[in-house]
């Protein structure tokens, strides 16, 4: 038997984000155009005077939220400060569940070859996987101050 089951969230919690960053979060078709943007390639476009930079925001808030999971995997012997990082990876998911929806509301037509084209955008349930990401990291969080409270009680029948 598993005694530590916040490990398995966890662990299942960086699958469920990896799995995202690979599928397709947004669909765009057009008459003449069709792209499919994956969870990673979810981004931001910023001209500048030296040219067009374009910042991955999905692989950035994702990666990071990914590497506090394994960190809080790694940081068994300290539950109190598990929790603290199990508590700092969610925002970043919920960041990038956001700005997913922020760029499907926000397209809605380009520009090609001097043309305007009108386009159907498609959020895919693809992305409902970041949902789940954040329920299986306060799952994960429940279980550490679960294990929390039985060493407390075990310390005091000493």
């Amino acid at each position: 038997m598993i005694q530590r089951l916040q490990t398995v969230f966890l662990f299942l919690s960086i699958v469920v984000i990896g799995a995202y960053l690979m599928l397709p979060a947004i669909v765009t078709t057009g008459a003449d155009f069709n792209q499919v943007s994956q969870g990673y390639a979810v981004k931001e476009r910023m001209t500048t005077s030296f040219g067009v930079y374009f910042f991955y925001f999905n692989a950035i808030l994702l990666g990071t939220a990914m590497g506090l999971s394994l960190t809080s995997i790694l940081l068994y012997k300290w539950r109190k400060v598990q929790q603290v990082v199990v508590l700092l990876a969610i925002p970043f998911v919920v960041s990038a569940l956001s700005f997913t929806i922020y760029k499907w509301q926000t397209i809605s037509s380009l520009y090609v070859n001097q043309r305007l084209i009108i386009l159907d955008i498609y959020f895919t349930p693809w992305n409902f996987l970041l949902v789940l990401a954040i329920l299986l990291q306060i799952l994960a969080f429940m279980y550490i101050r679960k294990d929390e409270a039985l060493i407390k009680s075990l310390d005091r029948l000493r």
